[in-house]
């Protein structure tokens, strides 16, 4: 088979399959799904497909050695084939294990009025981005390699909780790296293995501390940006700065994140929306655009009351949605992983300069996901350095 693009590789051996596979027919870039049980050549071999035989043809060759054409590949298959592909891929072990939750919500959407933001203080050509380590963080080197790759410095320090000497060393050091830095990130991962109770709590409490929360409102004062992702935005959210903008905000009806529908970890590629660009953060972006995002998390349900989402909305603090295939925001799984209320996957505060969001924006980098549709590359990294270069 000359098209390379949608077969690993692999031993050249056959094999009998008594499930349903994926056959390449004599004409260049279609592909025959059968029922059998037979000896196929091991490379052709393809498990996850109709026990209905149907036909799927490429209208145009993928380039040579790349998978361009898989985003051609699926959006020509038709609907009811596609769906049988899915479900005999997923319907015999998801009644033991589930892949999606039953996510029923409301969505909302908005269109925010545009907003245009200045750095008060003077241009700098290359800003600082701290990113302190606590015991669990497993993102802070691609969230570095990005804020590097977007012309930024990077300085970061491990929070060491060993004793409580450590602890009070740590948090001497933290107030220190953040009075000198022009960005605060918080990367993912799963601080102290999201215990107790929960995720996030352990870096909530942190910046919490007196010391700290000073220094973290200063900076914001001075314009300075702060940034979560993931188990970041965890800490954001149950510290009070999402969505207040400040710390010790936090009420019974503030917003926080709460285990998946699915009850489990999920891992996956996302579709996520643009519903707001009222924040540097977002600067370069228009509503509605699309992003093809990895998540990887086992709390990232946003939960929040009505009365407090449309607010949020209305006041253009909803970042990113997950969305469907139309494009638009979604309460179904698994384009919405979690069971996010109306779809939201990431805020800013009310000044725009605190960004949270689930989605691992950091991960993409060239010659990754190369099987991925969509635009994978969100710039928010080169949104926050050119507000500080005040070329936004």
């Amino acid at each position: 088979m000359r098209n390379r693009a949608f077969l690993p590789p692999c031993r050249r051996s056959a094999v009998s399959v008594p499930y349903p596979v994926l056959l390449p027919c004599r004409t260049p870039y279609c592909f025959r799904v059968v029922s059998c049980t037979a000896s196929v050549p091991f490379p052709y071999r393809l498990r996850a497909v109709s026990a209905a035989s149907v036909s799927v043809r490429l209208h145009t060759a993928p380039p040579a050695g790349t998978a361009a054409g898989f985003s051609r590949f699926r959006s020509r298959v038709a609907g009811p084939a596609l769906d049988a592909l899915r479900r005999a891929n997923s319907e015999r072990f998801a009644r033991i294990y589930p892949d999606r939750g039953a996510n029923r919500g409301t969505v909302m959407e908005s269109t925010p009025a545009p907003r245009t933001f200045v750095y008060g203080g003077e241009a700098v050509e290359h800003p600082v981005a701290y990113l302190p380590v606590f015991p669990g963080t497993n993102c802070d080197y691609d969230t570095a390699r990005a804020f590097r790759r977007a012309g930024a410095e990077v300085e970061t320090t491990v929070f060491c909780n060993l004793s409580a000497e450590a602890i009070f060393r740590s948090i001497r050091e933290m107030k220190e790296h953040i009075r000198r830095c022009h960005i605060f990130v918080l990367s993912g991962g799963f601080s102290s293995g999201d215990e107790p109770d929960g995720s996030g709590k352990f870096i909530a409490n942190v910046l919490n501390n007196k010391d700290i929360a000073e220094e973290i409102h200063a900076l914001l004062d001075r314009g300075g940006l702060i940034l979560g992702i993931c188990n970041g935005f965890q800490a954001l959210v149950k510290s009070g700065l999402l969505p207040y903008g400040r710390l010790g905000c936090v009420t019974k009806d503030s917003p926080t994140l709460f285990r998946n529908d699915i009850n489990r970890h999920v891992s996956q590629i996302v579709t996520t929306r643009v519903a707001s660009t009222a924040s540097p953060w977002l600067s370069s972006f228009s509503v509605g655009d699309l992003h093809s995002i990895a998540v990887s998390h086992g709390e990232g349900k946003f939960v929040v009351g009505e009365q407090l989402a449309r607010r949020l909305f209305e006041c253009g603090q909803v970042a990113f949605q997950y969305a469907g295939p139309d494009g638009h925001a979604t309460a179904e799984a698994p384009c919405n992983p979690n069971g996010s209320f109306y779809a939201i996957e990431g805020i800013v505060s009310e000044d725009g300069r605190i960004l949270g969001k689930m989605g691992h924006t950091e991960r993409y980098g060239e010659n990754l996901f190369k099987n991925i549709c969509g635009e994978k590359r969100q710039p928010i990294f080169e949104n926050a350095v050119a507000y500080f270069r005040k070329r936004n």
